[in-house]
């Protein structure tokens, strides 16, 4: 069946310091009724995709920008996001577990966070710079019956760059 869902958000965006601070956070709600995963078989000869009930989502997302005004062209970006989907009805997977109510959605961490420190230097009409991010994903369940954690990581990246005045 075709799954569905109802998304109530709250949020707000403002700036301070001459628009070089920027702030937004957002709150969310979801109900999600006949959500799909991918399952497999009792004998994990097929693979599929299923609706397993119904499942719900809460959230909170914050991001902030700050152009760092004694460099011309420094930025710092930050954002982080918290999020508890689970299930919000028992049933039985295709390989026979009983997954009950308040279950861990599959592949939805609880945090994850993103920094950036970024230089842009403009050179006539082109646009060079670096940049250094970290970025963290928390763990989440492999599968809807959660027979293993995946994620759980950071990482950090470096990126040199250089676009044309074509945006190339």
């Amino acid at each position: 069946k075709s799954d569905s869902l109802m998304n109530y958000e709250l949020g707000l965006r403002t700036d301070w310091l001459d628009e070089t601070l920027t702030l937004d956070v957002s709150a969310y709600h979801i109900d999600w009724k006949n959500p799909q995963v991918y399952q497999k078989s009792a004998d994990n000869l097929v693979n599929f995709i299923d609706n397993v009930g119904s499942a719900k989502g809460d959230g909170l997302e914050t991001s902030l920008r700050y152009l760092l005004p004694f460099v011309p062209g420094l930025s710092l970006d930050s954002s982080t996001s918290w999020n508890r989907t689970v299930t919000t009805a028992s049933f039985n997977s295709a390989s026979g577990v009983a997954v009950p109510t308040n279950s861990p959605w599959p592949l939805a961490p609880h945090w994850q966070t993103s920094t950036t420190l970024a230089y842009t230097l403009p050179i006539d009409a082109w646009q060079a710079g670096v940049s250094l991010r970290h970025t963290y994903l928390g763990k989440a369940c492999n599968q809807i019956e959660c027979t293993a954690q995946v994620f759980g990581y950071h990482t950090l990246d470096l990126n040199v760059f250089a676009s044309g005045p074509d945006g190339s």
